[in-house]
């Protein structure tokens, strides 16, 4: 496997990478969204531990989401990074040939 690196590799990493976050939360929300939806099993909780189940999982299921959402900003966070560095990598490159250029290379 050859790897490149150069400014486009790095700006077209970081949509891959933003793409992915999406793709993830994307599936993993709806997902996630059915799973803390448990009127369809414990329509009416008839007893204390069913009611008690029933917020439990309705808390574990609020936390997960959050945890899906979290790595998927981290991820689009990370993905912004590395087109940044993209753009500075392709500013210090610009201005490496130009004093090559200047001193006569």
């Amino acid at each position: 496997m050859r790897r490149e690196f150069s400014p486009s590799s790095w700006h077209d990493g970081g949509h891959a990478v933003d793409a992915a976050a999406l793709d993830f939360a994307g599936a993993a929300g709806p997902l996630l969204g059915r799973l803390g939806n448990v009127t369809d099993t414990v329509a009416a909780p008839t007893t204390r531990t069913d009611a008690a189940v029933v917020q439990i999982l309705v808390a574990l299921n609020a936390a997960a989401l959050q945890t899906v959402q979290g790595i998927a900003d981290g991820l689009i966070a990370e993905g912004g990074v590395m087109a940044a560095t993209g753009s500075a990598y392709e500013r210090c490159e610009a201005a490496n040939e130009s004093l090559a250029r200047a001193v006569g290379c």
